[in-house]
């Protein structure tokens, strides 16, 4: 599978002897969701003029939501729709009449939160309900980050998937091990990806 997503992807590639190809695969997890999630959006954007002139009314579909991260580092990630009712009241200027503009949002039956750069936290921290523009949605899961704590830019660091399950449990699958393991709901985890599903 991994091989799979390498060649579909936009990575930099050289053939080596042996009919041995070498991929440069830096990437992260915004990256893989952007590529291979592209056709199933979060949400559609549309940017509205509030003075009716529609000529610079533009639509464009999302992978993620958009967050405020400051809101999600400072309540340590127990403010997720916070951080994303916060992102979602953008206004902006029409540029045709200079009027006022707004963005209008329609959230899909998922929604992908890209969490990089927000820290760290516990797995219970994170909401397991989330109520967006009067959809409720449930944690499904995210993926973790394990960094490798090396001075040589040319280490790369390890993504694992954990999983919520509807017992309440939390599963670890790590590509790395043989079978996934259930993981305590204190463990600290570094996610960049969050998912919720209704």
């Amino acid at each position: 599978m991994r091989g799979e997503l390498l060649m579909t992807g936009d990575y930099v590639n050289r053939k080596l002897l042996n009919d041995v190809t070498s991929y440069d695969c830096n990437s992260n997890a915004t990256y893989v969701v952007k590529k291979f999630l592209k056709p199933y959006p979060s949400a559609l954007e549309n940017k509205v003029c509030t003075d009716g002139c529609n000529k610079n009314n533009t639509k464009r579909l999302l992978n993620m939501i958009p967050i405020n991260i400051n809101i999600i580092t400072e309540s340590n990630f127990k403010k997720i729709k916070e951080s994303i009712d916060s992102a979602l009241l953008t206004e902006t200027i029409c540029s045709s009449c200079t009027s006022k503009a707004e963005f209008v949002y329609t959230i899909s039956d998922h929604i992908i939160i890209d969490t990089n750069g927000c820290g760290t936290c516990s797995l219970e921290h994170i909401p397991y309900y989330l109520t967006v523009n009067n959809k409720t949605y449930i944690l499904r899961g995210l993926s973790h980050y394990i960094s490798t704590n090396s001075e040589d830019l040319n280490c790369i660091g390890h993504y694992t998937a954990y999983c919520r399950r509807s017992d309440g449990f939390w599963e670890l699958y790590n590509d790395c091990e043989k079978a996934s393991k259930t993981i305590s709901k204190s463990s600290e985890v570094l996610p960049h990806i969050i998912i919720y599903t209704i």
